[in-house]
């Protein structure tokens, strides 16, 4: 049972004995003025005899609570909706609109209301309870709208029999002056005296199912001072302000408790309670009002003491507000309402809803967004919708898209989405390429244009538009919600954008040389050399610099240099030349000089100094590394033959050497040796294996070059310069991998057990001594050691995804972390290559992190793109052939996940993949530029690290031969080598509390027989070690690690220091934004990564006098500009301010008329008048209250459509002015008039009467007005009675040869002369 009410602390005890003195001073007062200003109140005189409590509707949710009630063993319910969503219906707006409105009128009005509210996906009507004319209900203290017909009690029946809740607004001050309801302007007696009487009998006559309590606060008046002198003093003035409120919510809390138990208890509140400014409590909001401060009401503690059992907060900014955005507001008091056990529901305001004059208001999804955002909270209990009207009007269909996401049709995170381009990374640039692609993520309910046109997005709002340049200027405008950016792109024409090679390029003759060319797609390219002409066309090869988000695109072609001769020829220059649309382009490449001929023999001996030396074809010159050439061990020997080898690509220049055993290798991996190799014996071989590794150890002569080659049943090893070997090892009894090692010739080849059985292999001569340690393959994911290398990280995001920080790094780290979850749950011991930090994880530190984890397999996890939104599918590369097999399972996984274009397992150059020690492969999962497969990327990435994983384990059970037993088997002259000691590869290591590391250790010598060792930690608490070097920092401190080898016990130590978690990044809100003088905004700052130790941030401004800053609270001083930094740690976090002018609010608007009649379809012109004159925008917002009967438009201009009244309101701003406009029925003007008599002949003195008959019978105005033009003899009277004066005739004029005499009369706005008397023919006397 949730305890929402609970008995009162003594926390209000001495407020109350003080304000008992002061109340009794305010009640001696009243009682000498004998006034009660909430005493003398008519209200209605008669009770409906008829009337019957409503009864409540059946609760979805059904609170029991214990009252503060003299019998705590009377359970009350509370009915609460589960999630409200509520809309206001308010009396004058929405029912009760007309003064002495009708019964049936008004029911009419509330059954529409509440069927409207029904319609919107309400289940909850917030119903306003009076205005500033009446009260809506039968009130003993205010004036009611109707003395017979109970609205309040036809809208609570009516709620409840369409299922929705009953919700009521409640003003405590409200006080009738004689004229309207005004709020009551002090804390007295009278005003508890007036609460107590007329919400004591509200209670007893309605019971809604919730009360929210308005206008409790007192903001300090001119009065206030007087009013505490004259309630009789008792406690300090602050505190007389401090208390009113509370001991008037108190009063009215109580109230409801005692009288309508089940009634919950509720308060409006302001967005603000207070600042951090005002209070270390408050909020990190800029509101001008605070509840605290300015309306002297304690809100909080009210929450915090259980007088209430909900709040409805006034959360009216939108979330993007700079001064109290909806988020802050609703999280401040949501938290608070949570820790309290108290209910909060958010008033969002209905009536801006696509309403740009607010900041962030402009867009149809503000509103929704909100509610979506509400659901976060755990103190929110749902939503209330400030105004039916504004609800039921539906601007931009910004309830439409509410009420769908009511009804769960719509996605959220599209609703969520704004306009977010990231491609191009920048607005304004310069480029060479012919096409620009602008890739982004939108509202898939709302259209993105691009230059006023409506571009394609998916279903889920993700765009791909591909536009061609012109050369020069080119501007685009992207158009989306309320948001616009504006690109600008300078394109230059330049049809290659790089050749290779260049520079000086020295060869050997009949060398390839590979020619290759970055340029325009559809170019025709050719390269001139040595008067040849050669052909390039388009190579779709890879590696890692390939950059697939270009437009430029490569060519290559072959050319082969003339035989060398007995001296060096100088071929010239190589000529790229390009032709595209018209236009013709020559690039220089490299300078060619061949070198003399050489003799085999010739060269020098040298010996291999790497670790592994890359070697090459001879035939060829490029710097492609190629997967059929293997690496040379240290310590190889070899000769060279002929000169050096240069050859330069871009900025990068290669050097190399041609070896005499038909290998290229890198200058810089050899030197020159004293010691010449020939006649090369293998005296013995012996082939151990243990649980995870065998090695093959050739006992030589001289440690000579080799060459590797592969097949699916073995791996073959060719030696240079050999003489002789020992015997063969037919058939292998201890070894799980290979069945047989035999000699043939000088090539020893070692037979898979099972087909393509090998997952990798390292080589290393230890004197004369040859190595060849291979990983044994696992035989399953348990107990497979595997590296899991997210692609691209830090500062390299990879390829650009369509929404903002989602791009290829994020996936590729979603689906590797998954995926290395998976495998440890499945028993690997795993390596995930941190890719998490600020810092570019570069290709060799990838490897070498990955070579000293001693992995069996290795998988780099990327994302593919293309300049093509239609390119789809997934692939793996490899480098060597022992790869192929793994990257066939890898490729395949993928197609079953994605279930897109199986584009295959292919060959390739990539860097991670170009390693003998294990099996690795690079997986394209998919395409960040198909909308699609970006979808599925994001969304799938469980899915596709599940595939992966069993892909890994298809691929171990295929090469796994089941053949467990291990030993040593020899022939020939071997002898076992002894450990005589190991080293660490760190003697000190520093790591972060969370953060992984790996020792390496190394034997001495290297080739000892027995390699197994112990690792050990010597505090697990501050940091552990596995049985492979891998480490796990765990807290701060320091530990020692300690390898131990099992032949000779040698130990090696390596002290470990874990730090604090240090600050990695700073982030700002905003990066940058543009103030007025005067304003206050907040920046928020998030430090990273989460679990950082420290988190102060300082913060600083570049320009104090323009700009100050205060634990990221901005107020801006003056004109100018400003750097505002956040740091923490070593790292800082910019935002750029502009200060402008101060922006001149408006002050005052007035209308040249304050009522209008019109008549219908006539118009009639406002001019509105802002004050002060200075004001900064003066834009007025003409909008009427009946466009039925009248409408205004931009300029004022009013235009009345049916007869009725309208009110035109001219706003700018938070100003407004009113002109009541009344339409008339259209005029009907008089088409003609008669008179009665026609003759008349009078004796001076004589009167008689005249009609006038005027026509049509519905003219609308038939006013007759009679005149004489002789009054001296015949005159008028204004009822038509003629007087005659004298004998003369009144007028003469001649018509049709006749004369008549006649009088004039006019009518309405116009005149007529009517004939009355015919003379007899001739002019009279």
């Amino acid at each position: 049972m949730s305890k929402f009410r609970k008995n009162n602390t003594k926390k209000a005890l001495l407020f109350t004995l003080a304000f008992a003195v002061i109340i009794a001073g305010a009640l001696a007062v009243t009682l000498l003025t004998d006034w009660n200003p909430l005493g003398n109140l008519v209200g209605p005189t008669q009770e409906d005899p008829g009337k019957t409590e409503p009864e409540n509707p059946q609760p979805d949710n059904m609170v029991d609570v214990e009252p503060n009630d003299p019998d705590p063993e009377l359970p009350v319910t509370f009915n609460i909706p589960d999630r409200m969503r509520a809309v206001t219906i308010l009396p004058g707006e929405d029912y009760l609109t007309e003064k002495n409105e009708a019964a049936d009128s008004v029911k009419k009005e509330i059954d529409a209301a509440l069927d409207a509210a029904k319609d919107l996906g309400m289940n909850t009507v917030l119903v306003g309870t009076s205005t500033e004319d009446f009260a809506a209900y039968e009130s003993l203290t205010r004036p009611t709208a109707n003395a017979v017909f109970d609205p309040l009690d036809y809208l609570f029946a009516g709620a409840r029999s369409r299922g929705m809740y009953v919700y009521c607004f409640y003003d405590l001050k409200a006080t009738y002056d004689g004229a309207k309801l005004v709020t009551y302007p002090r804390f007295d007696t009278a005003l508890m005296n007036g609460i107590e009487k007329e919400l004591g009998a509200f209670l007893e006559k309605y019971s809604p199912d919730g009360l929210f309590f308005t206008n409790y606060d007192f903001p300090e008046s001119d009065t206030a001072f007087a009013d505490y002198m004259n309630c009789g003093g008792g406690m300090s003035y602050q505190d007389y302000l401090d208390g009113a409120s509370r001991q008037v919510v108190e009063l009215a809390s109580s109230l409801v408790r005692k009288k309508a138990p089940g009634v919950q208890v509720g308060l409006v509140t302001e967005p603000q309670w207070a600042t951090t400014k005002e209070n270390e409590a408050g909020q990190n909001t800029l509101d001008p009002y605070s509840m605290l401060t300015d309306g002297h009401c304690d809100a909080k503690a009210m929450i915090e003491d259980k007088l209430v059992d909900m709040i409805a907060v006034k959360a009216f900014g939108s979330l993007t507000d700079g001064k109290i955005p909806f988020e802050r507001i609703v999280k401040w008091w949501s938290e608070l309402a949570a820790a309290n056990e108290v209910r909060m529901y958010a008033i969002h305001a209905a009536d801006r809803m696509a309403n740009s004059s607010y900041t962030g208001w402009g867009s149809s999804d503000q509103m929704t967004k909100q509610a979506i955002t509400l659901e976060s909270y755990k103190g929110c209990g749902g939503s209330v919708f400030y105004g039916l009207a504004s609800m039921k009007a539906d601007p931009a269909g910004s309830v439409t898209l509410l009420k769908k996401y009511f009804r769960n049709e719509v996605n959220t995170d599209y609703i969520m989405t704004e306009l977010s381009i990231s491609v191009p990374a920048k607005l304004t640039y310069s480029t060479y390429e012919p096409t620009v692609l602008f890739r982004g993520a939108s509202d898939p309910t709302n259209p993105v244009t691009v230059n006023g046109t409506e571009i394609k997005t998916d279903a889920n709002g993700y765009f791909s538009q591909s536009y061609n340049l012109k050369p020069g200027l080119n501007t685009f405008t992207i158009v989306h919600k309320d948001k616009t950016l504006v690109y600008k792109i300078t394109r230059n024409v330049k049809i290659f954008q790089s050749v290779a090679p260049t520079g000086t390029l020295t060869v050997d003759g009949n060398t390839d040389i590979t020619l290759t060319a970055m340029a325009y797609e559809d170019a025709k390219i050719t390269a001139v050399v040595n008067g040849q002409t050669v052909t390039l066309t388009r190579d779709n090869s890879e590696d890692d610099n390939t950059d697939k988000d270009s437009f430029y695109v490569k060519y290559t072609g072959t050319y082969r240099t003339p035989a060398a001769s007995g001296s060096v020829k100088n071929l010239g220059n190589i000529t790229f030349k390009g032709s595209w649309e018209g236009i013709d382009e020559n690039e220089a490449g490299a300078s060619i000089k061949v070198n003399k001929i050489t003799e085999v023999g010739s060269g020098s001996p040298i010996v291999v100094t790497a670790s592994q030396a890359e070697t090459f074809p001879t035939s060829t010159l490029d710097d492609l590394s190629d997967g059929s050439y293997y690496p040379l061990p240290k310590g190889a020997l070899d000769y060279t033959v002929g000169d050096m080898i240069v050859f330069t690509s871009g900025s990068s220049t290669y050097r190399y050497y041609k070896l005499a055993s038909g290998l290229r290798v890198y200058a810089g991996d050899i030197s020159t040796s004293s010691q010449q190799v020939q006649d090369v014996v293998v005296n013995g071989m012996s082939i151990t294996a243990n649980a995870s590794t065998t090695t093959v150890a050739l006992n030589m002569s001289q440690p000579t070059s080799y060459s590797v080659s592969y097949s699916n049943g073995g791996i073959s090893f060719t030696f240079n310069y050999l003489k002789s070997a020992c015997g063969n090892l037919s058939s292998l009894t201890k070894n799980p991998i290979f069945s047989s090692a035999t000699w043939s010739g000088d090539t020893l080849t070692l037979r898979f057990r099972k087909t393509n059985g090998m997952c990798g292999y390292t080589a290393s001569y230890n004197g004369n001594t040859l190595s060849l340690q291979f990983n044994n393959p696992p035989s399953s994911i348990a107990g497979a050691r595997i590296v899991i290398d997210p692609g691209h990280g830090g500062t390299d995001v990879g390829a650009l995804g369509f929404y903002p920080g989602k791009h290829e790094d994020y996936v590729n780290r979603q689906i590797a972390t998954e995926l290395a979850a998976i495998l440890r749950n499945r028993g690997a011991s795993v390596l995930l290559i941190d890719t998490s930090g600020s810092a570019k994880v570069v290709l060799q530190t990838r490897v070498a992190q990955a070579s000293a984890f001693k992995p069996q397999i290795f998988l780099s996890v990327h994302s593919n793109s293309a300049t093509n939104s239609s390119a789809r599918g997934s692939e793996a590369y490899y480098f060597y052939d022992f790869s192929q097999q793994f990257c066939s399972y890898i490729n395949s996984a993928l197609y079953n996940a994605m279930g897109n274009y199986n584009r295959g397992a292919k060959y390739g150059l990539y860097y991670v993949t170009r390693t003998t020690q294990y099996t690795s492969v690079l997986a394209e999962c998919g395409f960040m530029s198909n909308e699609s497969e970006y979808v599925q990327l994001l969304q799938n990435y469980s899915q596709i690290a599940s595939s992966l994983a069993n892909g890994i384990g298809n691929y171990i059970n295929s090469i796994y031969s089941g053949y467990t037993a291990t030993g040593t088997e020899t022939v020939g002259k071997v002898s076992q080598v002894p450990v005589k000691g190991v080293t660490l590869d760190k003697t000190t290591l520093e790591l972060t509390a969370g953060a992984t590391g790996q020792l390496v250790a190394k034997l001495n010598p290297e080739d000892a027989t027995d390699q197994s060792v112990t690792w050990s930690s010597s505090n697990n608490g501050v940091v552990t070690v596995d049985q492979n070097g891998s480490l796990k920092a765990v807290a701060a401190g320091t530990a020692t690690i300690i390898v131990k080898t099992t032949d000779g016990g040698y130990a090696a130590t390596c002290k470990v220091t874990v730090k604090p978690v240090a600050v990695t990044e700073v982030r700002l809100d905003q990066i940058s934004l543009t103030m007025k003088v005067g304003d206050m905004l907040v920046l928020n700052a998030t430090v990273l990564p989460e679990n950082v130790t420290d988190k102060t941030v300082t913060w600083s401004s570049s320009n104090p006098a323009a700009v100050k800053v205060e634990n990221g609270k901005l107020t801006a001083l003056a004109e100018g500009n400003a750097t505002i930094t956040a740091k923490c740690g070593e790292k800082s976090a910019f935002c750029t301010v502009t200060v402008q002018k101060a922006e001149v609010l408006a002050e005052s608007v007035t209308l040249d008329q304050t009522t209008m009649e019109l008549t219908v379809n006539g118009t009639g012109k406002l001019t509105a008048t802002v004050k002060p004159d200075e004001t900064t925008v003066k834009t007025i917002q003409w909008s009427s209250s009946d466009e039925t009967v009248a409408t205004v438009g931009a300029d004022g201009t009013v235009t009345a459509l049916k007869e009725g009244t309208a009110v035109i309101t001219a706003k700018c701003g938070e100003k407004s002015a009113e002109c009541t406009v009344t339409v008339k029925a259209e005029a009907v003007m008089p088409t003609s008039i008669t008179m009665e008599p026609t003759k008349l002949s009078l004796t001076v003195g004589q009167t008689h009467a005249l009609n006038a008959t005027v026509l049509p019978e519905n003219a609308t105005d038939k006013t007759v007005t009679w005149s004489s033009d002789a009054p001296s003899i015949v005159d008028v009277a204004a009822d038509g009675t003629v007087t005659a004066k004298s004998g003369r005739d009144s007028k003469h004029y001649r018509e049709d040869g006749q004369w008549f005499g006649c009088d004039l009369y006019r009518y309405g706005n116009g005149g007529r002369r009517i004939k009355l008397t015919k003379i007899k023919s001739g002019r009279p006397e």
